[in-house]
């Protein structure tokens, strides 16, 4: 995401700025997911929400990743 930002920087095409989003969001999603998940992190539960969270955050992202993918 990094590299599209900065490539976006010299170019200004639009779409590398979606793209850098999509990537962005995939890799928030993927640590909130961790964060999220019962046992992943820690034995006893999980870090951040309570039971629903991570099934919550599952379907906000496979279906937010479609469309930045869209977008």
């Amino acid at each position: 995401a990094m590299l599209l930002l900065v490539r976006f920087i010299g170019e200004r095409r639009p779409w590398l700025v979606v793209l850098a989003g999509a990537y962005l969001f995939s890799a928030a999603m993927a640590i909130l997911y961790l964060l999220a998940f019962p046992g992943a992190l820690q034995p006893s539960g999980m870090l951040i929400g309570d039971r629903q969270t991570a099934s919550w955050m599952f379907a906000a992202w496979t279906m937010g990743m479609p469309l930045a993918a869209l977008a």
